[in-house]
């Protein structure tokens, strides 16, 4: 498609208006995804649904990793422990996108009306699938028990951590036996929810098991 690329830069270069103009829809609902220690994460998953929407602009396929799924499901039982309503994601998607659409009519607007248009129908189908994607696995992890009570022994006082005397992260042996290693997406996924390492260990050992895939090893 011509001009996808100038399309999408346009659209990029307004990653921070589209953002802030998110926040304030959020403010003004009264949402609860604003409060201190969950907007950080928030703004992370709106940030990869509007990447995603600008590789959409440039033709380019779009994939969720396994880390990001888990991410995705480990936010959505962190905020059922919250007492964050599932309706509070609906809601946020919404506001996501009413801050989304203008900014992408922007991006297209020196375009011809047929391509233009097509544009933003493909942009606008990345932006539902990205999201949808998104609120179907978070509200898997509201629905999981399990993996929220995986969640509480982790973050208790007398969950085995993982952690030195110096505060490191170190192999622990339930590690050692399913040889689940320390660091890399399990560390980038603990940090960015801020929780504990074990607790995004334990949710992909529950998810092997729940696949019936006991001998599988997670890379």
């Amino acid at each position: 498609m011509a001009g996808v690329h100038p399309a999408a830069a346009r659209f990029e270069g307004e990653r921070e208006v589209i953002v802030s103009a998110y926040a304030q829809g959020l403010a003004d609902a009264g949402s609860p995804l604003l409060q201190p220690g969950r907007w950080s994460r928030v703004r992370r998953q709106a940030d990869a649904i509007l990447r995603e929407c600008a590789a959409g602009l440039r033709d380019e396929s779009v994939a969720f990793s396994d880390a990001d799924l888990v991410t995705v499901e480990l936010m959505g039982a962190r905020r059922a422990l919250d007492g964050v309503p599932l309706r509070e994601s609906l809601r946020a998607a919404r506001i996501l996108w009413l801050a989304t659409a203008p900014a992408l009519r922007r991006a297209v607007a020196d375009l011809p009306e047929p391509e233009a248009e097509d544009l933003l129908r493909h942009a606008a189908e990345v932006f539902r699938r990205s999201a949808c994607t998104r609120l179907y696995i978070g509200a898997a992890g509201y629905g999981d028990t399990e993996l929220r009570e995986l969640l509480r022994e982790a973050e208790s006082p007398d969950a085995d951590s993982g952690t030195d005397r110096s505060g490191r992260v170190v192999p622990t042996q339930r590690d050692r036996d399913t040889r689940i290693p320390v660091g890399g997406a399990h560390h980038r996924i603990a940090r960015e929810l801020g929780i504990p390492e074990s607790a995004v260990r334990s949710t992909l050992r529950a998810a092997i098991r729940r696949a019936g895939e006991a001998d599988r090893r997670v890379d």
